[in-house]
């Protein structure tokens, strides 16, 4: 009998900017992800990264055409370019990392002016995407 051949590959970077100290890191995550063949995708909670930088949802394996894939899928490199210019950037609850990181260091009148800043954020995005739709 043939002895087994152990091997290690690495098939999941995280990429985040609210430090680990912060017990709610992970919901700011973004993953780079291995899907084979060279190719990795950029996601965040269910959505991938295309290669123009817009996040869109994780089609299913049956519906992932090849032009999907071209337009989701990136080398190595440029997954984690893109996961690292992106951390900064992530919203959860309408907080970014630096939103959630003041958050946690400042007393009720400061976070009485996150919440104004992050409403503000939220109505010129809401304003916005009611003119492009019409």
């Amino acid at each position: 009998m043939s002895e087994l051949q152990v091997w290690t590959e690495v098939t999941v970077y995280t990429v985040c900017a609210v430090p680990k100290t912060n017990l709610q890191w992970y919901a700011w995550s973004i993953t780079v992800e291995s899907r084979g063949d060279d190719r990795w995708a950029v996601c965040h909670h269910g959505m991938t990264m295309t290669k123009t930088g817009r996040w869109r949802y994780e089609r299913s394996n049956s519906s992932r055409t090849e032009g999907y894939l071209k337009f989701h899928r990136h080398d190595l490199d440029t997954a984690l370019r893109l996961a690292q210019e992106y951390a900064p950037k992530v919203t959860v609850n309408g907080l970014t990392p630096a939103d959630a990181l003041e958050w946690h260091a400042t007393d009720n009148a400061g976070r009485d002016a996150i919440r104004a800043r992050v409403r503000a954020r939220y109505e010129k995005s809401k304003r916005l995407r009611e003119e492009l739709s019409g």
